[in-house]
């Protein structure tokens, strides 16, 4: 299981940093997935550290830079399509500027 997450930086860092074991704080409390990834805390924390441990191609973080921007699903044409039946639309991106006028009306 790999995890990406797009948030505030700062929020990042201080779940990161109490999920990882680097800087506790009682403010959070882990998800019962959390506790599923080790039967102690070092087994917890070193489980948490490696789901952060992939490094991401500079394609892909433009990839996902660019479907946060516009607030699309990433993800392959399959993916696209279920997302559109559950949302009742066609995602994508759309058409920049004024409508098209038809001459001959």
């Amino acid at each position: 299981m790999r995890i990406i997450l797009v948030c505030h930086r700062p929020l990042l860092f201080l779940l990161f940093s109490s999920n990882a074991g680097v800087k506790l704080n009682k403010s959070i409390t882990p998800h019962e997935l959390y506790h599923s990834l080790g039967l102690t805390e070092a087994q917890r924390y070193e489980a948490y550290r490696e789901l952060f441990s992939l490094e991401l191609g500079k394609e892909l973080i433009h990839d996902i830079q660019r479907a946060s921007s516009f607030s699309m699903p990433l993800g392959d044409s399959r993916f696209q399509a279920q997302i559109d039946e559950v949302d009742g639309r066609k995602l994508g991106y759309a058409k920049r500027g004024r409508p098209l006028i038809n001459p001959h009306a």
